[in-house]
């Protein structure tokens, strides 16, 4: 986690089964894609580290009463038994806990290694992305490579992942014009992050690659691949590469298990 003071939060109730801890007064994240406007790179990074660390660490406690915790970019929600745990009672056990040294806080997480091929159709904006960030497309795609992003939070569709870390480089606000149709398990970024659509479904981030590997899956035992607080990598494959696991895939020759490993952070 960055080293900068965290905007204070404020408390923002939700019915009464859940109450939400909000660090920016509802400041549009997307804000953070224009210099000088809204949040840095570093204090939504900074923020969404803390969150998870603090969703960890509250999971820990696990109060009685306490039936869910929700982490979003900027925000963090609690889920409760209202018989059992007030929110009065649990903004003060939360806000006695807040300021805690949380970035000793282990976040043990799984560590996906999705392949993503950058060629020709999988990859319809990467000049156009290179062209605005002023590099190669080349020095794009290995920017995308180099860092290990983290799921901050999940949403708009089943599967869906919010992944923030992206270089900064590499930020710009999302398409003017979204299509109206993006291809399932196309690679995107768009003001700070990375997702992976799991559905064919309109979209307005920059497509930059593709995966062979479903972000979604129904006929999973476990059909999301995601959840908040994962670390994902990406490993670049050829086409050929890409077909081959495809296919793989299709044949139950590839599973979720041959992506995955256990880290702590």
């Amino acid at each position: 986690m960055s080293d900068y003071t965290l905007p204070k939060p404020i408390w923002l109730p939700m019915g009464d089964q859940a109450i939400m801890l909000d660090y920016t007064g509802f400041t549009p994240v997307h804000q953070a894609a224009h210099k000088g406007a809204g949040l840095t790179a570093e204090q939504r990074d900074g923020i969404a580290s803390h969150i998870q660390r603090l969703a960890a660490h509250m999971r820990r406690l696990a109060p009685a009463g306490l039936i869910d915790i929700v982490p979003a970019l900027t925000r963090l929600t609690f889920v409760v038994d209202p018989l059992i745990l007030s929110h009065a009672s649990l903004k003060t056990l939360v806000m006695l806990e807040h300021d805690k040294p949380l970035a000793d806080v282990a976040l043990t997480s799984r560590h996906w290694v999705i392949p993503v091929c950058y060629d020709g159709e999988f990859a319809p904006d990467i000049t156009e992305v290179a062209d605005r960030c002023e590099m190669t497309a080349e020095e794009v795609i290995s920017r995308h490579l180099a860092k290990s992003l983290r799921v901050s939070v999940m949403g708009f569709m089943p599967g869906s992942a919010y992944l923030v870390g992206v270089d900064e480089a590499l930020t710009l606000p999302r398409r003017a014009n979204p299509r109206t149709k993006v291809p399932a398990q196309s690679v995107g970024i768009a003001i700070g992050q990375s997702v992976i659509y799991p559905l064919d479904s309109p979209g307005g981030w920059h497509l930059i690659g593709r995966t062979p590997f479903p972000v979604f899956d129904p006929h999973r035992p476990e059909p999301i691949l995601f959840d908040a607080g994962d670390v994902v990598s990406f490993r670049r494959i050829t086409q050929t590469e890409y077909d081959e696991l495809e296919q793989a895939y299709s044949v139950g020759r590839l599973t979720e298990t041959d992506l995955r490993q256990e880290v702590s952070s």
